[in-house]
């Protein structure tokens, strides 16, 4: 946990069950609860990557032209909607 003057950085423990809670903080002077409620999600899963391997794009290949984007990567699983906006994909 991290904590200012005016902000809790706190994170889900693994065992959270997947629901709708509303968050509260307890202090020696009181207790304060969310007025919205806080959704536990579980992780998004990976069942596959096709294909599984490709190109990155780069000028040096000799038949890349202007045009060449790289290996479009297709990656199934199960969770990844409907927070898709909110996506990060890295290797």
């Amino acid at each position: 946990m991290s904590e200012t003057e005016s902000q809790l950085i706190v994170d889900v423990p693994e065992e959270a069950v997947p629901e709708e809670v509303t968050m509260w903080v307890k202090t020696g002077k009181g207790t304060a609860k969310s007025e919205t409620k806080f959704r536990v999600m579980r992780k998004p899963v990976i069942t596959s990557v096709t294909p599984e391997c490709g190109f990155a794009p780069a000028s040096n290949f000799p038949w890349a032209g202007e045009n060449f984007f790289g290996t479009r990567v297709v990656i199934e699983g199960k969770r990844f909607a409907p927070y898709s906006d909110n996506v990060t994909v890295g290797y």
